[in-house]
């Protein structure tokens, strides 16, 4: 699309017609990243509805670039599980933000960086502390799978809990993996520890006990629950929206975990 057609549809932003001002904005969207310098430009125009129209333009991009980074990450084993988190998070709280997050988990990482020393039982004990634990058995509520709920909550899937664990460790040095362990994602502290999300349980496992999980099947894994929950509560917009970003990623290799 050419600068002057893309200048075009902008003007119809402000229009007081609803069917002209929303076919502009289909149009703008349909270009994708063609209009952004654009757009930016005008973002503060003493126009109000303008103004309006251009940042819930800006906002839906923002949406549609988080979904397409979280459908690339489902197949590539080097994904950042935190992020891909957050993501996953925002395909149903679509109007919050990474750093609202982040601030959540910033203030137990200061919790938790009041340890002295951190050992299998420091983590293991402090999120049994803290309250984190997972759901009554068939129990399905979309925001057991979204980051920002269970950090609030402190209820959450076996795969959130051990992912807030994780990154915990990570950021205070610690490496450590994420693991399938008996039906559940779990910690592997060491090659012979599991802590489990089910009571904080530490468990003597053999390396044969346990798989390691790639970061991209757990993101993909973690979506398709939150998928479930949000046709199970028949929230059938987001779950359109939900399965697109499942539908664009590639298709997981056979042999697969979880």
């Amino acid at each position: 699309m050419n600068k002057d057609k893309i200048l075009s549809l902008i003007s119809l932003l402000d229009d007081e017609n609803e069917n002209t001002a929303s076919f502009a904005i289909r149009e703008l969207l349909a270009e994708g990243r063609e209009v952004q310098s654009s757009l930016a430009e005008h973002q503060e125009s003493s126009n109000n509805l303008l103004r309006k129209r251009i940042h819930q333009l800006q906002a839906i991009n923002s949406i549609k670039k988080s979904r397409d980074i979280l459908s690339r990450r489902f197949s590539n084993k080097h994904s950042s599980i935190w992020n891909g988190m957050l993501e996953v998070h925002l395909a149903w709280f679509d109007k919050d933000t990474k750093e609202n997050i982040n601030i959540l988990f910033c203030e137990l990482l200061k919790e938790f960086s009041q340890k002295n020393t951190i050992t299998p039982a420091t983590i293991a004990n402090f999120m049994r502390s803290m309250g984190f634990v997972m759901p009554i058995d068939g129990d399905i509520d979309p925001e057991y799978y979204c980051m920002g709920p269970v950090l609030e909550s402190k209820i959450g899937s076996d795969a959130l809990l051990s992912t807030i664990a994780y990154k915990l460790l990570i950021e205070s040095g610690v490496i450590t993996k994420l693991v399938q362990y008996k039906n559940l994602v779990c910690l592997l502290y060491r090659p012979e520890i599991v802590i489990s999300p089910n009571t904080w349980k530490l468990e003597p496992a053999n390396i044969s006990d346990y798989q390691e999980i790639e970061p991209g099947k757990l993101l993909r894994h973690t979506m398709l629950q939150l998928f479930l929950a949000s046709t199970c509560s028949e929230n059938y917009r987001y779950s359109f929206t939900i399965g697109k970003c499942l539908k664009k990623a590639k298709a997981p290799s056979k042999n697969k975990v979880l």
